[in-house]
Parts: structure tokens; sequence; C-alpha cells
């Protein structure tokens, strides 16, 4: 389930910077690597739809998105693969490993 609140983002102007922080309410992949967490295949493609969907028309594409509950880098890529196959711009994944217990990470 992708959190957000009901604004949209006002467009940005000429020569702003638009950085955007969001909770992806532990996004997991749909691949068993031992973490214990794992969804189903279709589940796994609608959520990264449904977020791709939502920063591209309710947030209007910022120029940084800053995740956080992500599984691991594979499911950030897979998002951003998601965003710019949805028509978005073509983001560059970077994640910084979590300490959280679940084996979340920061995007």
């Amino acid at each position: 389930m992708l959190v957000t609140c009901q604004i949209t983002a006002a467009s940005a102007t000429q020569g702003s910077l638009v950085v955007l922080s969001q909770n992806m309410n532990r996004l997991f992949d749909d691949v068993d690597d031992g973490s214990g967490k794992v969804v189903t295949a279709r589940i796994y493609r609608q959520r990264l739809k449904l977020a791709a969907s939502k920063l591209i028309k309710h947030f209007n594409s910022p120029d940084i998105i800053a995740f956080q509950e992500i599984e691991n880098l594979r499911v950030l890529e897979d998002l951003a693969h998601s965003i710019t196959a949805s028509g978005g711009p073509d983001y560059r994944a970077i994640l910084l490993e979590g300490n959280d217990i679940s084996g979340i990470d920061v995007g």
C-alpha cells in the first residue's frame, strides 16, 4: 500500500529543485531472499504501477525522491524503471542500508 496525502504538488518553477519524501510502507518484492517478506508477483507489480502513477500524476515527478521502507536495491531499481515506463523521468536508484531489524532500507 502506498501511503500518500490527498494534496497535489504544485508545478516547479524554472530553476527550482523539487524534493519529495515518500514512505513506501514496507515495499517488498516477490523474491524469497530469506528476509521472510514476500508478496505475489501480481501484488508487487500493482504496487509499483500505483506508486509510479502517483509520483508522476500527483507529485509531478519531483527532481529527487527520498523513499523510506524499501526492501533492497533491486526493489528501488524496479520502482525507478516503473516510473520511467509510465512516462516519468529516468531516476537513478541509490540505496542506503537501514538498521531496522526487519531489513527495510531508504533510497
